[in-house]
């Protein structure tokens, strides 16, 4: 996903951070997207049309559901003062993945 950064060391990253739920929720939200196209591709469905499928619906809405907490999260903790840097930088390269993968 992103063509600058070794995937190995990107995944070291992403995992490392996951304790943090602001992270832990992106990453989620991130994996379950190709579930989603996974289960579609092999229906022929289109993403934006996950609804005839239920489990292809099911997959889109816990990346949704996920992606949804993961921007909660960010809001209240910039809103809180948090200043963890690290956290913020990979949730926020997480949401530009997830943003990216799902065609915005």
């Amino acid at each position: 996903m992103m063509p600058h950064v070794q995937p190995e060391a990107w995944r070291q990253i992403l995992l490392q951070s996951c304790n943090i739920p602001i992270v832990l929720h992106g990453v989620i939200a991130l994996g379950a997207l190709p579930k989603t196209l996974a289960t579609a591709g092999t229906l022929g469905d289109e993403l934006s049309s996950c609804a005839h499928c239920p489990a292809t619906h099911a997959h889109h809405q816990v990346a949704v559901l996920h992606y949804s907490k993961a921007l909660g999260c960010m809001g209240r903790g910039v809103a809180s003062g948090n200043k963890d840097i690290r956290a913020i930088l990979v949730t926020t390269l997480v949401i530009l993945c997830f943003e990216v993968f799902h065609g915005n």
